[in-house]
């Protein structure tokens, strides 16, 4: 036996016997290379030209070291000086790019990158290593030498990694890949051991290596061919289809859509319609995989029992052709006796025993993106699909794709809306804790004015003066009251006919009118009571209704916030285009910003052109986000410091005209991670203050939706230690649409 196992190691090993080991691993990636262009479609795949790539090239090594060996063995070549280090060089490139095929069947951004560079890593190492062997191969054998050492180590650690990456990632056909590098990786470190060491060549890597490459002939297996539909075979349980579109229900399924909003009941309509129309006896709607490679098979029709299918989640490894299909943008067909796992992952989804033949049509958006998959099965009959079948579905597809595109704009706008509906529901929940607030400091008030003062004496005629006094008064604010009533009524008959977002909304809103005008009552209450008409006041009673006039200034300062933000959100408030000059809007927002300068002694310094600028915008919108901003940039900046306020003209690339606008503040810039709150709705309370921003930041969200609804742009650019620029970037004639046209409301 030992005879015989040493004579098939003197046959491989040396010449000219090693022919045949050659040979026998150029005829596997001969035949593997053939089988994978036999199998090619005329719109070859991404897994089909990557397998075509590699057999190739490992097909060039090979006859590259074919010629080598036979030009060695008619003593051309010095067989051992030249052959040896090649032999390794070979077999480690072999290695790379048999890895390569197995783990990375698809395009792969870091796998390919680390194969590219790990195959010129060994590239540079085979070099050194026929250098070094040229100046050492006098003296010893290559076997065993530190060059074949480093090669056996290397190798050895690239098929332990190609075996791991097989096992975790499992790609179509990895039990033949895993296969194959555990045999080659059982040559690899049988060679470690092997006795006697002298010789050029291991024959026990050898032998491995004429086991293991022929099993890449299973590698056109990972793409099975795209076979013809066939034009018979007749379910004996499914009614033939004579007419696409003549079915009764097909034709109420497609008028019920017109109507139907929930995403859900929109694709069991579309499976069953598809299912009805081509005909299938299973109809299964699938979305793209997700950055987690997962799968959603969203729904699905069994028109053979009439019933909804439930949606299912798995990983695209468990459908690689229909995952290749979606992506890719291209039809795929599947047998019965198909090898890919997709019709067994499938049915055991289904709970059905088979599939019959399975067909995958991809969907697009309007930009080519892919944006679903159909999925038809023969579960009953086994049966293909005409091509007259496969045509009618594929009529069908630009219909669907609009319509789910129109699903997923329900499904954000349904989301947006809850969003929207539980931020009014948190303003008003914190609308009524200040009221409450505000009625327990009143009552506070109240029992202190009611407590007798000991310490004043008064008679009753100078008591009859006061009351006289106090009823004046009284009547003077009635009729203060009377006129805002006249102009609240005035500016709700202008409201008539703007729809507002929803009943809840315009509830909202009614509260927030009620509670500023009992806030105006309470505060002329207070100003009436703190000029001391109807008697002197305690030092403690002064004390308190102070408060409760400061209080009162915040509530109502906090309700016109809210009422700002209530009608950009719903619509409610007009907007008018009109020529604005824009010089003369800026002059107007400082002088409302005046006092707040004045009293911190800030300077302002104003950039703006010599010729007056002009744009087309709402001017009232405009002057109220320039005032916020100046309002914002002078309580941030310090006592004596200076902001600056510039206006210029800029053009686009299709020489349109935009004016840009720029506030500087000094107030010490803002911190990088807090910049994407600046312009958010509400600060929640666990969130600390914003630096570089004044305490109360809703403001700038209520200038980001007005420059937003003038059709412009707003950012912040901030500087640490030294202060933030808000830059406004408006059109100087804005493009006309339906929302901002003459008259139109903000969305």
């Amino acid at each position: 036996m030992g005879n015989f196992l040493q004579q098939i190691s003197n046959l491989i090993t040396s010449s000219p016997g090693n022919l045949t080991y050659h040979l026998v691993l150029t005829f596997s990636l001969t035949g593997a290379l053939v089988a994978c262009l036999l199998q090619r479609n005329a719109a070859s795949t991404e897994t089909e030209r990557r397998t075509t790539l590699g057999l190739s090239l490992l097909l060039a090594l090979r006859v590259a070291m074919f010629i080598v060996a036979g030009l060695s063995w008619q003593a051309l070549l010095n067989e051992h000086l030249v052959q040896p280090p090649i032999d390794r060089a070979v077999t480690l490139l072999s290695l790379l790019v048999v890895i390569w095929l197995w783990a990375f069947p698809r395009s792969s951004r870091l796998g390919d990158a680390a194969s590219l560079l790990l195959g010129l890593l060994l590239l540079i190492f085979s070099v050194f290593s026929i250098v070094w062997w040229l100046g050492k191969g006098n003296q010893l054998s290559y076997n065993h030498s530190l060059a074949d050492q480093v090669a056996q180590y290397v190798a050895i650690a690239l098929l332990s990694l190609g075996c791991i990456y097989l096992v975790f990632r499992r790609p179509l056909a990895w039990g033949f890949g895993f296969g194959m590098g555990l045999t080659l990786l059982t040559g690899h470190i049988a060679n470690l051991f092997e006795l006697p060491p002298g010789g050029d060549y291991s024959a026990a890597i050898r032998l491995t290596q004429m086991a293991a490459f022929p099993l890449l002939l299973a590698l056109p297996l990972r793409f099975p061919p795209i076979l013809p539909a066939r034009q018979t075979a007749i379910a004996p349980a499914f009614r033939e289809h004579t007419l696409p579109g003549s079915d009764p229900r097909l034709i109420q399924l497609l008028l019920s859509l017109n109507s139907e909003q929930n995403p859900a009941t929109i694709g069991r309509i579309i499976t069953q319609a598809i299912s009805s129309a081509v005909p299938a006896e299973i109809c299964l709607l699938i979305l793209p995989p997700d950055e987690n490679d997962r799968l959603n098979v969203y729904c699905g029709y069994d028109q053979v029992r009439e019933r909804h299918l439930e949606g299912f989640t798995t990983t695209s490894q468990n459908l690689p052709a229909v995952t290749a299909a979606i992506q890719e943008g291209i039809s795929q067909t599947l047998a019965p006796d198909s090898l890919a796992p997709d019709t067994g992952t499938l049915s055991q989804a289904l709970k059905m025993t088979q599939t019959g033949y399975l067909h995958v049509e991809p969907v697009f958006r309007e930009s080519g993106e892919p944006l679903a998959g159909i999925i038809l099965l023969s579960p009953y009959s086994r049966r293909g699909w005409k091509l007259a079948e496969i045509e009618t579905l594929r009529n069908l597809l630009p219909p669907v794709a609009q319509l789910l595109q129109r699903t997923n704009g329900l499904a954000q706008l349904q989301t947006e809306l809850e969003k929207t509906r539980e931020e009014l529901q948190k303003a008003l929940r914190f609308v009524e804790e200040e009221g409450e607030r505000e009625n327990y400091q009143e009552q506070l008030v109240e029992q202190q004015w009611m407590k007798p003062d000991l310490t004043m004496g008064v008679d009753a005629t100078y008591l009859e003066g006061e009351l006289r006094l106090a009823l004046e008064e009284i009547a003077r604010l009635k009729g203060a009251l009377s006129e805002a009533d006249r102009q609240l009524l005035d500016m709700q008959n202008q409201m008539e006919g703007i729809p507002l977002l929803s009943n809840q909304h315009q509830a909202f809103v009614s509260i927030l009118q009620e509670l500023r005008q009992t806030m105006s009552t309470v505060m002329g209450y207070t100003d009436f009571l703190l000029t001391e008409s109807v008697g002197i006041l305690g030092s403690l009673q002064r004390k308190f209704l102070e408060r409760v006039r400061i209080s009162i200034e915040r509530m109502n300062r906090l309700v016109e916030e809210l009422m700002h933000m209530a009608s950009l959100k719903s619509g409610g408030r007009l907007i008018k285009f009109e020529t604005v000059d824009l010089n003369e809007l800026i002059q107007e927002a400082i002088a409302s910003a005046d006092d707040l300068y004045r009293e911190k002694n800030l300077n302002l310094k104003l950039d703006l052109p010599q010729d007056n600028l002009y744009l087309q915008t709402d001017r009232v919108a405009l002057q109220q986000a320039l005032v916020h901003l100046l309002e914002n940039a002078g309580e941030i900046t310090p006592a004596g410091e200076q902001v600056c306020v510039r206006a210029k003209e800029q053009h686009d690339d299709q020489q349109r005209k935009f004016i840009l606008i720029q506030v500087t503040d000094k107030g010490g810039g803002i911190p990088v991670a807090d910049i994407p709150r600046v312009f958010s709705r509400l600060a929640r309370r666990d969130q600390a203050p914003i630096p570089g921003v004044r305490s109360d930041h809703t403001s700038l969200y209520i200038v980001k939706r007005l420059v937003d609804t003038l059709q412009g742009r707003i950012w912040v650019d901030t500087e640490h230690g030294i202060g933030s620029t808000f830059s406004l970037l408006l059109p100087a004639e804005p493009e006309p649409t339906a929302e901002t046209s003459p008259g139109d409301l903000i969305e």
